[in-house]
């Protein structure tokens, strides 16, 4: 029969143990991080499914090469399918923020679901980082939403900055297509007037067979008054098509000043003879020695553009959680200013919006990279 003395002796050193194996446990358990990507598990769009398809190629070679170089990380990944539904994507933030191991969600992809968050944002606590979304007042209005992919108004805005400041356009032109061009070209305008620019005169068009019209009202305002340029937003790259022919019949030698969906080689190269001097604003760019590292992936244009937003997005996010594996930690630390050297674009975070683009060049046929740009 055990005496008293060694009963309480046990006693201590069991719980002793407990103690060690619960501390042990919390110190080695894993964090995660959140995937919502537009997978379509189920059914959906064949465009968004290669999306998500893409991304997620991304993350997940971003993810095993950090875990190969850092074996002993305490980040694990964890899937989910948005399948690009309000109330999947609703219920899948639910389901993240109850669960405590996951201290941040990459996605949601599109602007539509991440607007979905802003209500919702502040009473989950969870930094919610959106390698995609575009649309402005997201990010900019909660302290838990963070867009690494510069909105619209830093698009346009950065565009009419650099025009003005570096390229010595005052006096300029604006043709855009009159919905999604839009998100573009009224913040052009509004940062030309603010540095002492002068828009000329604008015209916006609802379908492609309408541009010409535009350019034909211009030739009546250039008898009056001579731009230096003509900033073009257009809907998507199919419009340089119809625009190209009517630039080169109508304004052969005024540069062109374009929004992001020029970023396209292919479309550019196809109408080259057309082109003169061009000048557009990007979030994806690679140099020779970069497309020759990802050629043998054999990928389309937009498929490696999605690939390397996801790789890009999940390196940034790996690297800010070494130091931050708690939520609250990693929020604090993402609503800092954040200047962090990407691959196919560079991620300055200011008031949890990506600020920096690239500045291309298209001249003679040449694509070129100008500069990274920081609005």
């Amino acid at each position: 029969m055990l005496t008293k003395s060694i009963m309480t002796k046990k006693i201590k050193y069991f719980f002793i143990a407990l103690f060690i194996f619960i501390a042990g446990n919390s110190v080695s358990a894993q964090q995660k991080i959140g995937l919502a990507l537009p997978l379509m598990s189920e059914s959906g769009s064949d465009a968004d499914k290669k999306v998500g398809e893409y991304i997620l190629k991304g993350v997940t070679d971003s993810y095993n090469e950090y875990k190969a170089s850092n074996p002993k990380t305490k980040i694990e990944i964890k899937l989910g399918d948005t399948q690009k539904n309000p109330e999947v994507f609703y219920n899948m933030m639910l389901s993240y923020s109850k669960d405590n191991s996951v201290i941040a969600v990459l996605g949601p992809i599109f602007s539509a679901e991440m607007y979905v968050m802003k209500s919702m944002a502040s009473t989950l606590k969870l930094p919610i980082i959106s390698p995609t979304a575009t649309a402005d007042n997201l990010a900019s209005e909660s302290e838990y939403l963070f867009q690494l992919n510069p909105d619209y108004t830093i698009r346009g805005s950065s565009m009419a900055r650099y025009a003005v400041k570096e390229l010595n356009f005052k006096n300029i032109l604006v043709l855009s297509e009159n919905k999604y061009g839009r998100f573009f070209s009224q913040p052009f305008i509004n940062e030309v007037n603010k540095n002492d620019g002068t828009i000329i005169d604008t015209f916006y068009y609802d379908n492609a067979d309408l541009i010409e019209s535009g350019f034909i009202k211009f030739k009546n305002t250039i008898n009056t008054q001579k731009p230096d340029a003509i900033y073009i937003s257009i809907a998507s790259p199919a419009d340089i098509n119809v625009i190209s022919p009517l630039l080169i019949k109508y304004y052969p030698d005024l540069p062109v000043l374009g929004s992001s969906d020029w970023n396209n080689k292919e479309t550019l190269l196809q109408n080259k003879n057309n082109i003169k001097t061009l000048y557009y604003e990007c979030d994806f760019y690679l140099n020779d020695s970069l497309s020759n590292v990802y050629s043998g992936k054999n990928f389309s244009e937009s498929e490696l553009r999605n690939y390397l937003f996801g790789y890009n997005s999940m390196n940034f996010l790996l690297q800010s959680c070494e130091n931050n594996l708690s939520r609250n930690k990693l929020q604090n630390y993402l609503n800092q200013q954040i200047d962090y050297p990407g691959i196919q674009n560079n991620i300055v975070l200011k008031n949890r919006i990506n600020h920096s683009l690239s500045i291309m060049s298209f001249f003679n046929g040449k694509l070129e990279k100008l500069t990274d740009y920081i609005y």
